[in-house]
């Protein structure tokens, strides 16, 4: 299986490569977690200080992140269920 790195490289050449016969440009995209900022390579988290100038960031979430923010937010989710069950 490809990893995610080479997987959005093929993607996004294709689409830039669409129309064109002079060139595909190759645009590389690294996530990064939107909450803690770490970047994800090779399917694993980790925290980097430097990012290289040629790659675009993808935000999304990384696992630790999101079970914090699921802990915080499933009490006012069944909250607002419960409320809303007492409307009908």
């Amino acid at each position: 299986m490809e990893n995610s790195t080479q997987h959005n490289k093929a993607r996004v050449s294709a689409f830039y490569g669409r129309g064109r016969k002079d060139k595909t440009e190759e645009i590389v995209f690294i996530s990064m977690c939107s909450y803690c900022k770490k970047i994800r390579e090779n399917g694993e988290w980790i925290r980097k200080k430097a990012i290289h100038d040629d790659k675009k960031i993808s935000h999304g979430v990384c696992p630790d992140c999101f079970n914090k923010a699921m802990e915080e937010l499933l009490p006012i989710a069944r909250q607002i269920k419960r409320e809303a069950s007492l409307c009908v």
